[in-house]
């Protein structure tokens, strides 16, 4: 199977994926972007469709069509078919989002890099600011996060990005303030200006932060097994054949497939990492970072898998409905 992950950088210990080069120091934005394998830009193109007769039979003639085609310059992949508006947000742009950050000292590059032969994007940095404690010795890390797609699929988004520091789970927030959630970003003429205003909204960044700590903080409460199968249930959709319907969205499967999904995650509860913590073990807390811990560590068929999965698709979205349905079931 083809990697997802086309070229990479990471600083400090090997991340959970353990893919890319490794730097012992924070980079430089001209650093990071060369070491990252970021150092190209993309154009558009026009695209042009062959003219057909009067019996739809192909001509030797072409016209345009209400489309452009997006090509990285320096190797002219072809990565993605875009509409007649779209403005391409190139790789350094993305890197000056963070250059402020970096500038004043409030937070430094820690991973960059590509997937799918370009198609997406990621930067990541570190807010050099103290974690945030949810129980004793359990802390989530503040993190930065810029993604990005050059195949017309993917607006660029940036945000918060909680990891737990004791098993660098990928964490999600459940804010209803807009400001908490990844920002999208239109591919406009307008893009440089978004990304601007971007800067004003990252003002709040540690209130946000402390705001999405106190929502863990909620889960400090007992689950029981009974309560911890049904959790699960309802995050991953699954309803037992022959069984009551838990709610009209549910996937009907079989008994070994929900005894799979039980196995994957109930182990994880009672002996994940980080789940000997007082006030994690046994906890609603533990159970979403069973889920968080299973999505981050091990579903996926790679390795790199995971990164486009947690960071772009159907990993992120369950992630944040096991944060939204653990505080709604321990309420």
């Amino acid at each position: 199977m083809a990697h997802e992950v086309e070229n990479m950088m990471y600083v400090g210990e090997k991340p959970w994926h353990g893919l890319g080069v490794e730097l012992k120091d924070p980079p430089t934005t001209e650093e990071a972007i060369r070491l990252s394998g970021l150092d190209w830009s993309v154009r558009t193109d026009p695209v042009y469709r062959m003219v057909a007769d009067s019996d739809q039979q192909p001509t030797s003639e072409f016209e345009e069509v209400n489309a452009q085609v997006v090509i990285r310059e320096s190797d002219n992949t072809v990565l993605g078919i875009v509409g007649p508006t779209y403005t391409p947000l190139q790789n350094i742009e993305a890197f000056d989002w963070f250059q402020a950050f970096l500038d004043s000292g409030l937070a430094s590059i820690e991973t960059a890099g590509s997937l799918r032969d370009g198609q997406r994007v990621w930067i990541m940095a570190k807010i050099l600011a103290p974690n945030s404690v949810i129980v004793d010795g359990d802390e989530i890390e503040k993190k930065l996060l810029l993604v990005n797609g050059h195949d017309g699929k993917l607006a660029a988004r940036a945000g918060f990005s909680p990891t737990r520091v004791v098993c660098a789970n990928t964490l999600e927030w459940a804010l209803q303030d807009e400001r908490s959630s990844l920002i999208k970003v239109r591919h406009t003429a307008k893009i440089k200006e978004n990304i601007d205003e971007l800067r004003e909204v990252m003002n709040l960044v540690n209130q946000q932060f402390e705001a999405g700590a106190e929502q863990y903080r909620l889960l400090e409460r007992d689950i029981s097994i009974t309560d911890l199968e049904k959790y699960i249930k309802v995050v991953f959709k699954l309803q037992p054949k022959k069984n009551q319907v838990i709610d009209s969205s549910t996937v009907t499967v079989g008994e070994d497939e929900m005894k799979r999904t039980m196995g994957k995650i109930i182990p994880l509860f009672e002996s994940g990492r980080g789940s000997d913590i007082k006030g994690v073990r046994g906890t609603w807390w533990g159970a979403y970072n069973a889920i968080s811990e299973h999505l981050t560590w091990e579903r996926g068929k790679s390795q790199d898998n995971r990164i486009n999965n947690l960071w772009f698709d159907q990993g992120r979205r369950l992630n944040k409905t096991a944060l939204v349905t653990a505080l709604k079931m321990s309420a």
